[in-house]
Order: structure tokens, then C-alpha cells, then sequence
């Protein structure tokens, strides 16, 4: 039997459909990747859902059409992946599909993209529904990283923190072995990516370059930390209450100032729960927020410590590699191909 497996993510940023080939006989293996864009149409409806609430929408047939794409377009990137590798569906276990969430609550998770029009498409079985999954099993559906963190740095099973920034930033706290906290814990780069693609017309600040031009604005700030900290842990957190709080204040501030502000935004998120787990010595950060060097230099700076940026994955991926792992698990719907 084959021992490969490849996962998607399609994330916050809604630019692209991220995929990866790895495996996890004996050692973690990270072999492969691939993105493929997902079309500006799709971003703008996608945004345009998230900010109206999804269940305040009355358009099904942009909506088919946001799940046709991210299917058809999740089809090409493991299709361009496999070819790319000299692989055929056969040496492929399962595809993990995350799907690409439209709303999340305590009951309900619901995510755009067909899993079985992708596992007859590719003839591989595609394991899906991850968050519905979780929730059914008593979880709150999100964050389903901490799993793979688990997984990943047994190491420091002992005591570590891990951090995922993503768009949504999670966490996990391993304590004598256990998984003794997950939960998301505030927006990591989806109002960062959100302000510089309104105002600044680039997909993310790129090392928090254009962030580190403005200044803080202290009134913002304040209303949106008191905001946050009215959230209790643990969490799953739906992208559109980060949205929701910030979309009031979009054309009266200073472009440079609100992204420098909502920049400060994701630092404090983090500093709040590495203070609520009692500031273990070993703080773990990976995905895609490591990349901005002006957030890395806020977080050190309100933490008075090092952080310990990982590349056991590449920050891009390591959420497609988090479906990789919950699809070896099986910890989601199997949808067998036909």
C-alpha cells in the first residue's frame, strides 16, 4: 500500500489552493509542493460572503460558483503535483481536502469545494469534512492543527508551546506529554493581508515593510484588544467577527497607521496566550506570519524572549500538511472515488 499522502489549504488570503506531498511512516517526510491561483473573483466574492455573513447571502449561484472553482482548481494543483513528482494516483494513500471555510460556529462548519467531484476527478479517496468531523467527536471543529503539533514535536511533549500563524493564529500547549490547551487565539495575517490588499494592492505586507511606516493608533488598538479579550480560550474563532471589528474604521485612518495597528493586533493575540500559559521556555512559531519580520520583531518585543522559528515544514504548507496528517488519521468523511 502506498504510504504517500497529499494535502490541500486553501486559506484566509483566498488567493490560492496550497498542496503537499509527504509521509509519515517512521519519520515525517515533506517531499513536494505546489499553489496554484485561485482567481480574483473568487477572492472578492469570498470576501464579499465573509463580510455580509454567510448566512445573510442570497446568492447561490455565486456560491456554486465559488465551489466549482476551488474544486476544478484543487483538481489542477494535485494533478500539476503528481505529474511534477512522476507519480500516478495509484502511489497516492488518500488526498486530505480541507475545503475553504465560508462559516464557522459551535454547531456548524461549512466549507466550499466538492471532495467526491475531487476523488473521481483524480481516482484517489479524498478524506474531508474535518471540522464537522471534530465537532461530532465533542471538538469545536477548529483549530485541527494541534494534532499535527503533537505529532510533529514530540520533543518538547514535555513542556512547549507551539504557534501556528496562519490567517487565523491557533496554538497548541503540550504539558507532561498531553495536549493541555488548543484553540485559536485572534486574527494572525488575515486583517494584514486584508488592509494591504484594499488599500496597498498586494496580497500581504511583505516583512512588514509598509507596517513599519505607520503608527500605532491608540484608540483603534484599544477598542480592538478589549474586543479580543472578551473571547475566552478555548476557541474556534470565524474569521468574519475579526472583520466585523475592523471594517468601521477602514476609511478613517491612515492606510499605513490601520496596518500597523492591526499588525500590533496579532502581536498582542499571542503575547495574551503565551501569558496564559505561563511563559513556557520553549515558544515554537511556524507558518506563514514568520515570513513578516517587522510582526516577529513585536511579538519578541512584548515576550522579552526568543522565539524559535521552525522549518520542519515550509511556512506555506504546514496547514496542507495538517490535512495530510488528519487524512492518515482518518479523522474526517472518506469519499471514495467512483
Amino acid at each position: 500500500m502506498s504510504h504517500y499522502f497529499i494535502g490541500t489549504m486553501s486559506g484566509t488570503s483566498a488567493d490560492a489552493v496550497d498542496v503537499c506531498l509527504v509521509e509519515f511512516a517512521g519519520d515525517f517526510g515533506f517531499f513536494a509542493s505546489h499553489s496554484e491561483a485561485l482567481s480574483s473573483a473568487y477572492k472578492q466574492t469570498y470576501e464579499e460572503i465573509v463580510l455580509a455573513g454567510y448566512k445573510s447571502w442570497h446568492d447561490p449561484t455565486k456560491l456554486e460558483e465559488l465551489n466549482q472553482e476551488l474544486t476544478t482548481v484543487t483538481i489542477q494543483a494535485i494533478e500539476q503535483l503528481l505529474q511534477k513528482e512522476g507519480l500516478k494516483p495509484a502511489d497516492i494513500r488518500s488526498v486530505g481536502f480541507s475545503g475553504h471555510t465560508i462559516y464557522h460556529d459551535a454547531e456548524q462548519s461549512i466549507q466550499l469545494g466538492c471532495p467526491q467531484t475531487l476523488a473521481n476527478a483524480l481516482q484517489i479517496n479524498v478524506i474531508s469534512d474535518f471540522r464537522n468531523f471534530d465537532m461530532r467527536a465533542g471538538g469545536l471543529g477548529a483549530p485541527l492543527v494541534p494534532a499535527f503539533h503533537q505529532y510533529l514535536y514530540d520533543e518538547y511533549s514535555d513542556s512547549g508551546l507551539i504557534i501556528n500563524i496562519g490567517g487565523i493564529a491557533n496554538a497548541t500547549f503540550l504539558n507532561q506529554g498531553c495536549i493541555e490547551l488548543a484553540t485559536d487565539i485572534g486574527p494572525g495575517n488575515c486583517l494584514i493581508d486584508w488592509v494591504a490588499s484594499k488599500f496597498f494592492n498586494c496580497p500581504f505586507d511583505a516583512n512588514g515593510s509598509l507596517a513599519a511606516q505607520g503608527s500605532l493608533n491608540i484608540p483603534l488598538i484599544e477598542n480592538l484588544q478589549k474586543s479580543l479579550e472578551k473571547l475566552t480560550y478555548p476557541r474556534a474563532d470565524d474569521k468574519s467577527l475579526y472583520y466585523k471589528l475592523l471594517d468601521r474604521h477602514m476609511t478613517t485612518i491612515n492606510n499605513y497607521d490601520l496596518l500597523r495597528t492591526v499588525t500590533e493586533l496579532t502581536a498582542i493575540a499571542i503575547k495574551n496566550f503565551v501569558h496564559e500559559c505561563h511563559r513556557p521556555n520553549t515558544i515554537i512559531v511556524h507558518g506563514g506570519g514568520t515570513n513578516n519580520e517587522f510582526l516577529m520583531l513585536l511579538i519578541e518585543e512584548k515576550l522579552g524572549q526568543n522565539l524559535l522559528v521552525d522549518h520542519k515544514v515550509p511556512s506555506q504548507y504546514v496547514e496542507s500538511a495538517a490535512f495530510a496528517y488528519l487524512a492518515f488519521l482518518v479523522r474526517g468523511k472518506i469519499f471514495t472515488f467512483k
